[in-house]
């Protein structure tokens, strides 16, 4: 079901075997209307607009794709993977593996369920834990990553970069901030031209088959 604020908009829709596409042209004269679409939660989103923000439910499907040039994203659980791309961005748990990127505003994201890459052009960065390895980068603003299952990249020209627990290799670098991972599982790598450094080293349990015992490595 498709409601466009503007009756003078014409909407057209075509129906595909497995695919519905939805789309409309105008003039600027008009302004930004409101579109309002329900469909099913299982259905696969795919949603872009010139400007405006872009308001999803929780959704099932198994990719979601959300692009607004001009404006703000804001999401409900996401089970499959998820592409945004937005000014600001908030959304809750993603299932799958997540690429979010802004342009200037904050990044905020629940949980993920595989890799997240996020990037920003400046705007704190903020997720929960992320069961992949993580790649962010931001121009200006922290980086707040509470806990990652796998390796963690991440680079902000300002701001501080902060975990509770990195369970693979840390390379981090803040141009002014400090750097603060309170656990951290293999090899490490921070930089901070101006701020301080804190890091305590946990690494697993390494189990040697061929001597058939278990030994701790002493941090």
């Amino acid at each position: 079901e498709v409601d466009v604020s503007n009756r003078q908009i014409t909407v057209q829709e075509n129906c595909g075997k497995d695919v519905v596409t939805i789309g409309a042209s105008m003039s600027s004269a008009m302004g930004i209307p409101d579109w309002k679409i329900r469909v099913p939660k299982t259905v696969a989103l795919d949603i872009s607009i010139q400007a405006g923000n872009i308001q999803v439910a929780d959704t099932e499907g198994r990719e979601t794709r959300l692009r607004t040039a001009a404006g703000k994203v804001t999401a409900g659980n996401i089970k499959g993977s998820a592409l945004i791309l937005a000014n600001e961005v908030r959304t809750g748990d993603i299932g799958g593996h997540a690429e979010i990127r802004g342009q200037g505003g904050r990044l905020q994201v629940g949980e993920v369920g595989g890799n997240a890459d996020f990037y920003s052009t400046g705007g704190d960065i903020n997720t929960g834990l992320v069961k992949g390895r993580v790649k962010a980068d931001t121009g200006s603003g922290s980086i707040m990553i509470r806990e990652s299952s796998g390796d963690m990249i991440v680079t902000t020209k300002e701001g501080d970069i902060v975990s509770d627990y990195v369970h693979g290799a840390f390379d981090g670098t803040t141009q002014s901030g400090n750097i603060r991972i309170e656990k951290i599982g293999s090899w490490v790598h921070a930089i901070s031209k101006s701020g301080d450094v804190f890091f305590h080293l946990v690494p697993q349990m390494i189990t040697n088959r061929s001597e058939e015992h278990t030994s701790e490595l002493q941090s």
